[in-house]
């Protein structure tokens, strides 16, 4: 006996209209899903600078504004959000702990000349 195709209708007896939404005979496209291990990406990133002696500490934002200018004293800690691509400057970098997002940051990696350390926040 030959196979013969057939669709066969869904069956909608005795289901409301509203119930038999989404019935199709036509095949569905693939769906989008949703990883719930992805994370959204942040703007910002959060800073603690721990000082152990006087240090100048600049940040100034992608858009050229100052979050701050100034000169950290023996003892202090700061903690601010910054935007990602924000340039930041310590002068005498061998007396500041710097932690993103609370990780250490080795800042031995960004110190020029005269033990100023520049980097930008990725």
């Amino acid at each position: 006996m030959p196979e013969t195709n057939t669709t066969v209708p869904p069956v909608t007896e005795g289901v409301s209209a509203s119930d038999a939404v989404g019935v199709s005979n036509a095949p569905s496209a693939p769906q989008a899903v949703e990883s719930a291990s992805v994370a959204p990406v942040s703007t910002e990133v959060s800073l603690t600078l721990n000082s152990s002696g006087s240090c100048w500490v600049q940040a100034v934002t992608p858009d050229g504004r100052n979050i701050i200018a100034r000169e950290m004293k023996e003892n202090n800690t700061l903690a601010i959000d910054v935007p990602r691509g924000t340039r930041i400057t310590f002068g005498n970098v061998d007396v500041m702990r710097l932690l993103v997002d609370g990780q250490p940051f080795d800042l031995k990696s960004s110190v020029s000349s005269g033990g100023i350390a520049r980097f930008v926040v990725k």
